[in-house]
């Protein structure tokens, strides 16, 4: 009901992005389908207005979506993947869709037409391996980017309590040269590279104030 209201301040040529903070495609979703009503109230404003939508996800749950975001000309589709070993995905980011379930919903979002994108996000050093995530997945994505781990942010020093924790022999690693300049770089000369050896769209890595 608020987004029925609030949806026309949204003007032509402007683009919807859910969401940056919080995955819109949380396990209560299943239930309450907040997000497909959402989604039906976007599609018809998005035809009549010509705006863009942009999905950012971890969950599975988004191909349920399909009929709806067909509906809509200018969409994409992203899906974060920080690390493709479950061992980590279950302390790191527990609840979410395994690598390798995300990397199916990527392909049967593609096959059906939908623009998807590889989110390589967020880059832990010692953990994520931006090789992996791409071969893991090549062949369902129209371009990637990626994402330094953010050290300003709160979750940093919660992440650092986990990584010692559960796995100590990555903590000294990741603590030295996740404020590294250098060690981005050479993440990001990794990515250039990834890119050019398979052909694909990379669109940058983004970084925190670094």
């Amino acid at each position: 009901e608020l987004l029925q209201k609030e949806i026309k301040k949204v003007k032509k040529g402007d683009e919807i992005f859910l969401s940056s903070v919080c995955d819109p495609y949380q396990e209560a979703e299943k239930k309450y389908k907040l997000m497909r009503y959402i989604l039906e109230i976007i599609a018809d404003y998005a035809k009549e207005h010509k705006i863009s939508v942009s999905i950012l996800t971890k969950s599975k749950l988004v191909i349920r979506d399909i009929d709806i975001l067909k509906r809509i000309k200018d969409v994409d589709v992203g899906f974060s993947l920080g690390t493709v070993e479950r061992k980590y995905q279950k302390i790191i980011e527990p609840g979410t869709a395994s690598s390798r379930e995300r990397a199916k919903a990527m392909k049967k979002l593609h096959d059906a037409g939908i623009k998807i994108y590889l989110f390589i996000s967020p880059i832990i050093p010692g953990i994520s391996s931006p090789k992996k995530s791409v071969e893991l997945t090549k062949g369902a994505f129209d371009y990637f980017m990626a994402e330094a781990i953010n050290t300003r942010s709160i979750n940093y020093r919660q992440l650092l309590g986990e990584v010692k924790k559960h796995f100590p022999e990555k903590f000294v690693h990741l603590e030295e040269v996740s404020r590294s300049a250098d060690y981005w770089q050479s993440v990001e000369a990794e990515l250039k590279d990834i890119a050019k050896k398979y052909k694909l769209d990379f669109r940058g890595l983004f970084r925190h104030g670094m």
